[in-house]
């Protein structure tokens, strides 16, 4: 979550730099806005998840019917990819 926000707030840190040098920058469409939001909601994603996985296994372990899954991992192992290979891909393009 922490990664999401400073990427969301880079671009209203480098307008603000280049308006107290006096330097124009060109128009950007506001990805890393987006992308930074996109990670800050895969953390929340990740902390919901990981707080039902806990209690789930907590319950199977007292009932003594553990059942290992893995699904909630892999879930928000595939957004946290995809939002970093999107990220990958804006930086790789405007710089």
């Amino acid at each position: 979550m922490g990664l999401g926000f400073v990427v969301a707030r880079f671009a209203l840190f480098l307008r603000e730099l280049a308006g107290a040098e006096s330097v124009s920058l060109p128009p950007t469409p506001g990805w890393s806005a987006w992308i930074g939001v996109a990670l800050v909601a895969a953390g929340v994603l990740a902390g919901a998840l990981g707080a039902m996985q806990f209690f789930r296994t907590r319950d199977q372990i007292e009932r003594a019917d553990y059942q290992p899954s893995a699904f909630a991992e892999l879930s928000v192992l595939f957004i946290v990819l995809i939002v970093g290979f999107a990220l990958t891909l804006y930086l790789t393009v405007t710089t």
